[in-house]
């Protein structure tokens, strides 16, 4: 018993896995990589603009007017023809706004025939240009930046990308990064962003569910299911098997089997598995569209408190209320405390129970008599 789904939150927040991990498996797919001058000419630079305000060191009591001119040649200096995308993330969960302004920007000038370098730090820009990016635009290359990054980096081309790339990888690209775990959503202990990748590939029936997920007709209920089914495949449940089932079936395995509880290891509750899943579903769609209007955060997993958006972990008790409001006393025995209002249980109008510390619910005035029945009584 948890107060929170720890396969899903550590200490309140959402589980994170390694975001690089996913990069890294696309790169391979790349097998040429280009330097800042072998991108060719007449590329307009997208810079992101987070990336950007770590590569000019700013000098104490300096004026805000004379900070941008020192950006200004800065990106002068290196890119010439630059767009720069700031985050605006409003009252949406955070980076979404700032993922869709860098994949709108790049993507819109390469459908009209303008080619692109964005340079970026996030590998969810990274996701996202790669889904959106078709043949019939023209040509856009990725640049991966490190914050502290003073060596010349090196740019991918989406075409050589998309040329190479599992088709079912390249699909669902979105879907596994948002499933794994990103700025939005969680992970899930012990399930890496390969392992979901590998998962998925090889899982006719997870590509079902991840479209149900992935589409902006499903319902509520259809996105749901289509979740809770896709939680039982990854712990390696039985196809038809009660999400609830294989839950106390792995907590069973558990207890017999390891010398330590670990409940994080063990697939969430099914109503935390259904808030997930619908986070999931919002983040996939609105990077899918490029528009945050679309689906009301607060009907897909989402609540406004104290003013801000924040994820519901679930709507159920940790367990049941009888269990969450036991009370014990800690009177000692053969005492009067039992006969007053300084017994915990008295006060509260409950007998007293073996679980009692002192009295243990049998040498007190505060516990239910109970008649010895003899074997041979009819």
């Amino acid at each position: 018993m948890t107060t929170v789904p720890v396969s899903l939150f550590k200490d309140h927040l959402m589980r994170k896995n390694t975001k690089s991990d996913l990069a890294h498996y696309l790169e391979k797919s790349i097998t040429n990589v280009y330097t800042e001058s072998k991108t060719g000419s007449g590329l307009l630079t997208v810079l992101d603009g987070g990336w950007l305000l770590y590569q000019v060191k700013w000098t104490a009591g300096i004026k805000y007017g004379d900070l941008a001119d020192v950006y200004n040649g800065f990106i002068e200096k290196r890119y010439g023809r630059v767009i720069v995308v700031f985050d605006g993330y409003e009252s949406s969960p955070k980076d979404q706004e700032h993922y869709r302004r860098v994949t709108k920007t790049a993507i819109d000038y390469a459908i009209d025939g303008q080619g692109v370098r964005v340079i970026a730090e996030d590998t969810g820009i990274f996701i996202s240009l790669i889904h959106h990016w078709s043949p019939d635009m023209a040509e856009v290359y990725f640049q991966k930046e490190d914050r502290s990054s003073k060596t010349s980096s090196q740019s991918y081309k989406l075409s050589e990308l998309h040329a190479n790339l599992d088709p079912i990888v390249q699909k669902y690209i979105l879907f596994i990064h948002v499933w794994s775990g990103c700025d939005t959503t969680s992970a899930t202990f012990g399930q890496g962003k390969l392992q979901v990748l590998r998962h998925l590939v090889k899982s006719p029936e997870m590509h079902k569910n991840a479209d149900v997920i992935s589409s902006e007709l499903s319902s509520v209920d259809e996105v749901s299911q289509a979740g809770i089914q896709i939680f039982v495949s990854m712990f390696g449940g039985k196809r038809e098997e009660n999400f609830t089932a294989l839950r106390y079936r792995k907590y069973q395995s558990m207890i017999t089997t390891c010398r330590k509880i670990e409940p994080e290891r063990l697939p969430t509750t099914e109503r935390a598995a259904h808030f997930h899943t619908l986070r999931e579903h919002i983040q996939v769609i609105r990077w899918r569209t490029l528009n945050n209007d679309t689906l009301d955060a607060n009907e897909w997993g989402w609540k406004i408190a104290r003013g801000r958006n924040v994820p519901i972990m679930t709507d159920k008790e940790a367990a049941h209320p009888k269990i969450l409001k036991f009370i014990r006393c800690s009177c000692k025995p053969n005492s009067t405390q039992c006969a007053t209002n300084a017994c915990t249980c008295r006060k509260t109008g409950l007998k007293c129970v073996a679980s009692c510390s002192g009295c243990v619910g049998q040498q007190c005035c505060n516990t239910d008599v109970l008649n010895d029945v003899s074997d041979d009584e009819n």
